[in-house]
């Protein structure tokens, strides 16, 4: 899960919105977010709140949204489809000019992480394994839309679904051999002499 970034951006550009006379599309940073028609213009400073994002409920009512947010408490953004259209997050105005672009306020508005809750699956209980790495905490890219640069030569592999290995080389009690385990399949032993010294 990426990390929350509540951000004070400029608006990118604004589009009409192809279904809602009353409705346009106001594009910040990599992110589509539907708004009301001349709320916003290019240029504007604003805060956006991205998806899975829990504001308190006294900033929603404040900003009129809370009957519009998910969760049982209507206190999470969550990305919805307004007349055919994706709204990525939430767009509110930039309540202190002094606050400079780029600017985390998350804090300032005491908006926090939505963790979903954990269902217990089979090894849940089991402990960290320090040979495997996590790779959960993969930051989402439209966070970063200026990462590439135009022209710069990109290497795209594909991601084959269903595809997940996990490789580790644990040390075998009492001999030279190792356990290789690919994360899906029972461990194979490997004879490593002095591998491991």
């Amino acid at each position: 899960m990426s990390s929350l970034i509540v951000e004070v951006c400029k608006i990118d550009k604004v589009s009409s919105h192809p279904n809602g006379d009353y409705l346009e599309i106001a594009h910040i940073k990599g992110w589509n977010c539907i708004v009301r028609k001349d709320q916003y213009k290019k240029g504007d400073k604003i805060v956006y709140i991205p998806p899975d994002s829990i504001l308190p409920v006294e900033l929603a009512e404040r900003l009129g949204v809370r009957n519009y947010l998910a969760g049982s408490n209507k206190d999470r953004v969550k990305c919805a489809k307004l007349r055919g259209e994706m709204s990525e997050g939430l767009v509110i105005d930039c309540e202190d000019p002094t606050w400079e672009i780029k600017k985390d306020v998350k804090e300032i508005l005491g908006i926090l992480k939505y963790e979903p809750p954990i269902r217990a699956t089979p090894g849940d209980g089991a402990p960290e394994d320090p040979f495997f790495d996590k790779f959960t905490e993969i930051e989402n890219i439209k966070n970063f839309p200026e990462i590439f640069k135009q022209n710069e030569p990109l290497a795209i592999s594909p991601k084959l679904n269903g595809d997940n290995s996990w490789y580790a080389i644990l040390p075998a009690k009492d001999s030279d051999a190792c356990l290789f385990s690919d994360g899906d399949a029972e461990p194979s032993i490997i004879n490593l002499p002095g591998f491991l010294s």
